[in-house]
């Protein structure tokens, strides 16, 4: 009978040793892998879909927060490693999802694996990660993951000039680059800062930013014009409140 296999995500190279020595000296678990960054975490996740990952929560790209609430479904058990102080892991001691402190020592993070490996598959333990996610998520999005080929890429919101809808995906317009994410224009809408974008048509929300000109049609339409050149619809019933954020009229 197969072993449960953990993977270790750490961007410290001197962390994942000593994480990969603790992990092989137990003999009812397995190493399946180690990630040095929350992008390469996701894919190992769906190379290996390990029993228990060992996460990071301070990464460049995309922190431990934010691979958690990216792993697919059925997730694994997530044991936080982190350099919280105790104020900031207040949050983990309130929705009960097990942490180790950095420096951690065997003892405390073999007690942390061992409640992982027990409450593998619950339920609760899902529901207790999504609490946690719920509390300590920004206040709005900052950026986003899409596939290009076989790989995971990071897009920050703040490249974005503007997103436009596709059937069931958006497209995330970036400069002269373009993005797919799987979400709906109203789904994305919600979790942008209603300071930086716009809704200017049914199928586009639009930086604020990155408007230059309102450019009237002969049929009383008008399109927006972008820093980039793009022209974007702007609805009718839209245009006042669109031309008041951009800002008064002189």
């Amino acid at each position: 009978m197969s072993k449960p296999t953990v993977i270790i995500v750490d961007d410290e190279p001197l962390v994942r040793a000593a994480l990969r020595r603790f992990i092989q000296a137990r003999a009812d678990v397995e190493l399946a892998g180690e990630a040095a960054d929350g992008v390469e975490a996701l894919e190992l996740v769906e190379r290996v879909h390990p029993a228990v990952v060992l996460l990071d929560v301070q990464m460049p790209l995309l922190d431990g927060l934010a691979v958690a609430r990216a792993l697919p479904l059925p997730r694994p058990e997530v044991v936080f490693v982190t350099a919280f102080d105790r104020y900031a892991i207040e949050a983990f001691d309130v929705h009960a999802v097990d942490y180790v402190l950095k420096p951690f020592d065997d003892a405390r993070l073999g007690r942390a694996l061992d409640r992982a490996m027990a409450r593998r598959g619950s339920a609760e333990v899902g529901d207790r990660l999504e609490r946690l996610l719920a509390a300590v998520a920004p206040r709005f999005l900052t950026r986003f993951l899409v596939r290009v080929g076989a790989r995971l890429q990071v897009v920050a919101v703040a490249d974005v000039e503007w997103f436009e809808a596709a059937d069931n995906y958006v497209k995330a317009h970036l400069g002269g680059e373009v993005r797919t994410i799987r979400a709906s224009l109203r789904e994305l809408e919600e979790g942008l800062d209603p300071a930086e974008f716009v809704r200017v048509h049914r199928t586009a929300l639009v930086r604020l930013g990155a408007i230059v000109e309102v450019v009237p049609r002969p049929s009383g339409d008008a399109d927006l014009k972008l820093a980039s050149g793009t022209l974007v619809p702007l609805s009718r019933q839209l245009r006042s409140e669109v031309i008041r954020r951009i800002g008064r009229e002189g």
